[in-house]
């Protein structure tokens, strides 16, 4: 395939994952530290508790937003968390958007429904993966994939 033809935004879990791994980490063992504490009596203990198990949602929260491969190309998308994976035709797509920030790109992908359908383990009607270091600008992922979409009608 030529360069234009496919693009790898993620191409294996990165440092942002492990980060988000970390946190999870410290999350829950400052969870089950303060849990301890207030077990034993301590009141000084609970903001603790609610930080730690704050940090440790949000932390999951990112992780499910950070997908360990990414692929767009001419026959749609391919995408994998973890051990789910799922691909989808440019015709089942209903909308592809980017947006670009500060710390990378944010990439949102609406399904098109289908009554009577169930979507894949990864696929949700809409979803939404940030791409810390992505490969290509978000004017020519965007114009790429405009033309794929256009090409699959």
């Amino acid at each position: 395939m030529d360069s234009t033809d496919r693009i790898v935004l993620v191409a294996g879990p990165g440092l942002e994952i492990l980060a988000a791994i970390l946190l999870i980490v410290v999350g829950v063992a400052g969870l089950a530290v303060s849990v301890v504490l207030v077990r034993r009596g301590r009141a000084e203990a609970w903001p603790l508790t609610v930080l730690f198990a704050l940090l440790s949602l949000f932390a999951m929260a990112v992780l499910w937003h950070l997908p360990t491969r990414l692929v767009v190309d001419r026959n749609g998308i391919d995408v994998r968390l973890w051990f789910c994976s799922g691909h989808r035709d440019w015709k089942e797509v209903e909308a592809f958007g980017v947006t670009k920030n500060r710390l990378g790109l944010w990439v949102a992908i609406a399904q098109r429904s289908k009554a009577g359908t169930v979507p894949l383990s990864v696929w949700a009607p809409r979803l939404g993966f940030f791409i810390a270091r992505s490969p290509v600008s978000a004017e020519r992922l965007t114009d790429q994939v405009a033309a794929w979409r256009i090409a699959a009608r």
